[in-house]
């Protein structure tokens, strides 16, 4: 209670209060360098030519692809490594944050393994990160300024749990075009074939990825071997359950579907959706930009799931309306999982990524005036932990979950 009482206060006299001084601690974005920023964090630097940096970022809905060098620089500036490499603005409605989020393809591999750029504690078994040549450098999506950090946790989230999923790794980090600062960003591992291909340890031409079409909620062919994305696309329009079975993981499928409901990620299932084969494996569902996580805690999204148009929501229907079994597993999965989900294991990620990146948050502060000060972001901070606890809770009150 007295921790509620004084974020309202808070609030109030930062909403209210436009002469309210704070002490910030603001950054000569202008005038640091890679080699010698203050700094806890990574750096990247990419060199092209400056007009043509100009024309990908204004013009990011063409998919332009351009080349340059790439420069890292470790924690305490550092030179490590340089290579040439291609890079372009990617995400969908986050590109038109004034921070894109970059792509970029090395065009050799980084060891990531002796100089860690992509750095996590926790790496499942079955995951390889010793060599890095294809990832994305993301501005947190619809988190960018409140708390560039809200998918990046909802991940490690995942880690803590036996969940049969796929992921993107990440940390954050501090990107340079040329010797200007752009600003504090994620590395993130990514999902294009080749990048997967590195994480599994398989080879890139045995993978098919389907990914949904966002205009009309198709799960569709995208990259990749193509034969057991025609198979699944007959199987949701004839709602045959043999042909669900024969193509679908359906233990990946559950854990999928628990844990978007559980975090109560609201930009799904209509988009955000991708999948995995390799070499004809029954497809494998990849949990990626989950900054939408637990904005509407209440809100119900497996349930509504029965009613969705979208091809997802589909195979859920086939599976739950055809056969008993899945609804049975579905629910003793959920109960067992449920026993697991703690929100402290949350608000102990959330708070080791503030202290990762609490003394970086002026950069970007300074250069974008988001958040607007360092206090809103610590509200923004408390919120996001607020709103997990009440997710939680009103999870385990909608299934008749014990607490």
């Amino acid at each position: 209670m007295i921790k509620f009482l004084t974020f309202l206060i808070l609030s109030g006299l930062l909403l209210s209060c436009s002469k309210l001084e704070y002490n910030e601690r603001y950054m000569d974005v202008e005038n640091i360098r890679a080699d010698s920023m203050n700094s806890s964090l990574g750096r990247v630097k990419i060199i092209a030519d400056p007009d043509t940096i100009d024309y990908l970022l204004d013009g990011f809905k063409y998919k332009i692809v351009i080349k340059g060098l790439f420069e890292y620089y470790d924690s305490h500036g550092n030179f490590v490594f340089q290579d040439s490499c291609k890079f372009e603005v990617r995400g969908t409605g986050s590109a038109f944050r004034p921070m894109k989020s970059i792509g970029v393809e090395l065009a050799q591999s980084f060891n990531n393994n002796a100089v860690q750029m992509l750095k996590t504690d926790k790496v499942r078994p079955q995951h390889n990160l010793n060599e890095l040549q294809f990832f994305r450098l993301r501005n947190s999506g619809q988190d960018f300024g409140r708390t560039m950090m809200r998918d990046l946790a909802y991940s490690e989230l995942m880690l803590e749990y036996p969940l049969d999923l796929e992921l993107k790794y990440g940390n954050p980090i501090h990107l340079f075009f040329n010797d200007s600062y752009y600003g504090l960003l994620n590395i993130r591992s990514d999902f294009d074939p080749a990048a997967l291909a590195t994480t599994l340890g398989v080879d890139s031409s045995d993978i098919g990825i389907i990914k949904m079409d966002k205009e009309n909620g198709s799960l569709e062919h995208d990259k990749g071997e193509s034969a057991l994305a025609l198979e699944l696309e007959a199987a949701i329009e004839n709602e045959s359950l043999t042909g669900i079975y024969k193509t679908i993981n359906i233990p990946n499928f559950i854990d999928y579907i628990l844990f978007q409901d559980y975090i109560g990620n609201t930009d799904w299932p209509g988009s955000n959706v991708e999948a995995y084969s390799v070499n004809r494996s029954k497809f494998k569902f990849l949990l990626y930009d989950l900054d939408f996580a637990a904005f509407k805690t209440n809100s119900q999204i497996l349930p509504k799931m029965e009613y969705l148009n979208d091809d997802l929501s589909k195979i859920y229907q086939i599976l739950f309306f055809q056969d008993s079994s899945f609804k049975t597993q579905l629910e003793e999965r959920q109960v067992e999982l449920y026993k697991l989900f703690e929100t402290d294991d949350f608000e102990r990620i959330v708070q080791e990524r503030v202290a990762a990146i609490e003394n970086e948050i002026p950069y970007l502060m300074s250069l974008y005036k988001e958040p607007l000060n360092t206090m809103q972001w610590h509200l923004n901070i408390d919120q996001l932990i607020r709103d997990q606890k009440n997710r939680d809770r009103d999870n385990r009150k909608k299934y008749k979950l014990a607490e």
